[in-house]
C-alpha cells in the first residue's frame, strides 16, 4: 500500500471543497428568492403618482382608524364622510399568500368598512388607496394582531 503524501491531501481537500459547494448550491435552490411585489419595476416607475397621493392625504389630513371587536373582525373608520372609490390592501410582509385586497364599495355610510375575514396574528400593513371628490389619496398604517 502507498504511503499518504501531499498529493493525497490535495485530492481529499478538493473532494471536500466540491462537496461543500454542491451542498451550498442545493440549499440555495430550496429558498424562495421571489420579489415581494409582482412586477416590481413597473410598480417602481409609478412612484410619482404614489407620492402625489401621499402628499394629498397629508395636506388634506385624510386618515382612517382601525379597530377590532371581540370576535377578531376589524373595521376601518374614515373621518371624512365623503363618498370614495378605491381599495384597502392588507399586506403581510412575512407571507405574500395572506395578502388581502378589498374594494371600498363595502363602505357603510361613506365612513365605515367592516372586514369579514379574520386576519392571522402578526404584523400587517394596511394600505388605503382611494379617490374622493376627484382627488386621489393614499394612507398606510401598520397594525399588530395578537393571538385571540
Amino acid at each position: 500500500m502507498n504511503k499518504f503524501h501531499w498529493g493525497h491531501g490535495i485530492f481529499i481537500f478538493f473532494v471536500f471543497y466540491v462537496g461543500i459547494l454542491m451542498t451550498a448550491v442545493y440549499k440555495s435552490k430550496q429558498i424562495d428568492h421571489s420579489l415581494v411585489i409582482d412586477e416590481y419595476y413597473k410598480h417602481d416607475l409609478a412612484y410619482q403618482a404614489h407620492y402625489d397621493k401621499l402628499k394629498n392625504a397629508g395636506n388634506a389630513k385624510k386618515d382612517f382608524e382601525i379597530s377590532a371587536d371581540e370576535n377578531g373582525r376589524h373595521q376601518i373608520i374614515f373621518n371624512d364622510g365623503e363618498k370614495k372609490q378605491g381599495t384597502i390592501t392588507f399586506y403581510n410582509p412575512s407571507n405574500k399568500k395572506k395578502d388581502l385586497v378589498l374594494p371600498l364599495n363595502d363602505v357603510i355610510g361613506n365612513d365605515r368598512m367592516v372586514i369579514h375575514e379574520i386576519l392571522s396574528p402578526g404584523k400587517w400593513k394596511v394600505q388605503a388607496d382611494w379617490i374622493a371628490l376627484g382627488t386621489a389619496y393614499y394612507v398606510e398604517k401598520e397594525i399588530y394582531i395578537t393571538v385571540l
